[in-house]
């Protein structure tokens, strides 16, 4: 059981959060430029937000049938900070091409900051290549950057500083309490921390990536996002399972790479089957139209899908534990 201090604090923290929430606009802030057959758009969820408030920005930049933009649109990691800015996470530059001709590339990223004031994301510098004539010419579209605002969520009282009080002189008096309190402590402390080791002795090897996605697979399962016509959830949530397992499992750096630059990874890596190429080609390819190109696929193919990434994991990994089991100088069975 958590000691009741803690759940005060946390019954505090909450209702502190959600009156700054619904104080902060919700109002989106975006920025365009267009040079030569490229638009960019540059926008975030909301340009004004509580300290601590997480805000989604997007890159979205389109080009015509005959141009090739650079990727990445912006290079940002997870864990880097831009002034006071902290990004939480990010997901790779995706290429998808558009139903009438060109290609739609789209970029987006977590921000949050515990620092009131006016902070401004960096500025766009997107090149591309322009095949329109017989001459090749190569440019950049520059996207001024996006400002946020972060509000706190302490009155002007209690976010000032205040000065420092001097010396205070402890209490006198008898000194066995405090023997006494500061002994308790130390008892408290020592069996937490041998309750903690014991804790993870018997807490066994760390999963393997098979039973991570596994498990990851049942949960995106359970929430019936198909159901409720979350499609575009859903099949991010399952293109992240299938390349944190990648990853995981054979090395490639999936979940940081385009859909075609993780592709043409896997062609190269002799441990994936033409079979298992394939069907990822399949998966991931829908998962991008559906995430960036708005098509709808009915919910039994969504299940569909579901069943197609158990299936990769299992044969992923019947097949690397044949190659496990085949003697030296012999060939694995195809």
């Amino acid at each position: 059981m958590r000691p009741i201090w803690i759940i005060l604090l946390a019954v505090a923290a909450t209702q502190t959060g959600c009156g700054s929430d619904e104080s902060a606009a919700n109002t989106r802030v975006a920025e365009e430029a267009t040079r030569g057959p490229v638009h960019v758009r540059y926008q975030a969820e909301s340009g004004t937000a509580a300290a601590g408030t997480r805000v989604e920005v997007t890159i979205i930049a389109t080009c015509s049938p005959e141009s090739f933009i650079t990727p990445p649109l912006l290079d940002i990691s997870d864990g880097e900070a831009i002034g006071e800015l902290h990004v939480l996470s990010s997901r790779p530059t995706v290429d998808v091409p558009l139903q009438g001709g060109g290609h739609q590339w789209t970029q987006s990223f977590v921000v949050d900051s515990f620092v009131p004031g006016t902070h401004a994301l960096p500025e766009l510098s997107i090149h591309f290549i322009d095949r329109r004539t017989t001459t090749e010419v190569t440019g950049h579209v520059d996207v001024a950057p996006l400002e946020l605002t972060i509000v706190s969520s302490l009155k002007d009282e209690q976010a000032s500083m205040h000065d420092i009080v001097g010396w205070m002189t402890l209490p006198g008096g008898a000194w066995w309490p405090w023997l006494l309190a500061g002994g308790g402590f130390l008892i408290v402390m020592v069996g937490g921390a041998i309750w903690l080791m014991a804790g993870s002795r018997a807490a066994g090897p760390p999963p393997t990536p098979a039973e991570l996605a596994r498990a990851a697979l049942d949960a995106l399962r359970g929430r019936g996002e198909l159901a409720s016509g979350q499609a575009g959830a859903f099949y991010t949530d399952l293109s992240s399972i299938v390349r944190r397992y990648i990853e995981g499992r054979f090395g490639l750096a999936a979940p940081r790479k385009t859909t075609d630059e993780f592709l043409r990874d896997a062609e190269r890596d002799d441990r994936l089957v033409d079979s298992q190429r394939l069907h990822l080609r399949e998966f991931l390819r829908t998962a991008d139209l559906v995430k960036f190109a708005g098509h709808e696929p009915a919910a039994e193919q969504g299940t569909l899908a579901l069943t197609e990434a158990d299936h990769f994991v299992d044969d992923c990994e019947q097949r690397l534990q044949e190659q496990a089991e085949v003697p030296a100088g012999e060939a694995a069975p195809c």
